[in-house]
């Protein structure tokens, strides 16, 4: 018998419960271990503790108006995951711009 694709999300939907039920977090806070037992990821001191050493490296190419693509390049990352990446730096900064970024990172002393 061949299983509907409403029978899966039901399954699905289920399975959700369950896991928030657990107690499971859905995101992780900074400073926590890894779940796997690996420890936090390095953060330098000049930061403050509030970026990844990555997160820097991005923040800084972003600061100096270089598009997505060319800091993935230099980097070996996706346009992609530059995009996210700058989405959680511009989060934390509470900007909106690469223009605004650069400015707060001046500001805060950081690069």
């Amino acid at each position: 018998m061949k299983t509907q694709p409403r029978n899966i999300l039901i399954a699905g939907e289920a399975g959700q419960r369950a896991l928030s039920y657990a107690g499971l977090r859905t995101r992780a806070v900074p400073g926590d271990p890894a779940p796997d037992g690996r420890g936090t990821r390095p953060r330098p001191d000049g930061a403050g503790g509030l970026f990844t050493i990555q997160e820097l490296r991005i923040a800084e190419l972003a600061g100096r108006e270089l598009s997505n693509a060319a800091i993935g390049d230099l980097l070996r990352l996706s346009p992609r995951s530059v995009e996210a990446y700058l989405y959680r730096i511009f989060c934390r900064l509470g900007v909106t711009a690469r223009a605004q970024l650069a400015e707060a990172l001046r500001e805060r002393q950081v690069v």
